[in-house]
């Protein structure tokens, strides 16, 4: 196969690209062993677990000298975070149903498995559109675990109350249940989705009281487009 395109090239930790194969496209993930071996043999041992047409599929995996790769599954159209740009940063909510019942179904396999995504978000959801319509399939297992784990890890913008260790001492003490978090990212991922604004905006220690308070003013005026009930 021939290389086409980087895709994405983070300080040697990970570089992606798009190939060219005979009959398709895939998508081959190179780390470097001494940067990011770890995270890549978590992300290829999930994978070769699921098979579900709502999650990226890993089609091979292999070492090559200080080198790791892994073969995954092509989404032509980029990701969620890209779709939302692309219809001018909110969605209508039939869309929103449709993309999130995807998400939803392959979260369920996931979290019958035992296994919790650990990083879900509008950047690791992969689009193609068919028929005009977006598939979604979850992808980026780097950070996926079991459903109980003391690792606080993941994105900011979308941590649940509990992964923000508040008590450095007690919290490595208790496991907390990742899936849990899952589905609190979804729900941010849905709010996002429905007006193209994170709900919490803050940063740093701001962005934590916001989170464990918990409030969302569905008055502000980047709601005044959605016709959703907020109780339904």
């Amino acid at each position: 196969p021939s290389t086409q395109e980087i895709v994405k090239n983070s300080r040697a930790v990970r570089i992606v690209y798009r190939v060219k194969s005979p009959s398709e496209k895939v998508i081959l993930k190179c780390v470097k062993k001494q940067y990011g071996k770890q995270g890549l043999v978590r992300e290829a041992v999930t994978m070769k677990q699921l098979n579900h047409p709502h999650i990226i599929n890993l089609i091979d995996t292999w070492d090559f000298k200080n080198e790791t790769f892994m073969l995954i599954e092509y989404m032509k159209d980029h990701d969620l975070l890209n779709y939302l740009n692309l219809r001018n940063q909110h969605m209508e909510e039939s869309m929103v149903k449709f993309c999130c019942f995807q998400i939803v179904e392959g979260l369920k396999y996931l979290h019958s498995l035992n296994i919790a995504h650990h990083d879900v978000k509008l950047d690791n959801i992969f689009v193609q559109l068919v028929k005009e319509k977006p598939l979604c399939k979850i992808g980026d297992f780097g950070m996926s675990t079991l459903e109980y784990n003391t690792d606080l890890g993941g994105t900011v913008m979308y941590l649940a109350p509990e992964l923000f260790n508040t008590n450095p001492v007690l919290a490595p003490k208790r496991p907390i249940s990742l899936i849990k978090a899952d589905m609190w990212a979804l729900g941010v991922i849905i709010y996002t989705l429905l007006c193209g604004k994170y709900p919490f905006n803050s940063n740093g220690r701001d962005l934590r009281h916001e989170v464990i308070r918990g409030y969302i003013d569905y008055e502000h005026k980047d709601w005044k487009s959605v016709n959703v009930n907020k109780n339904s």
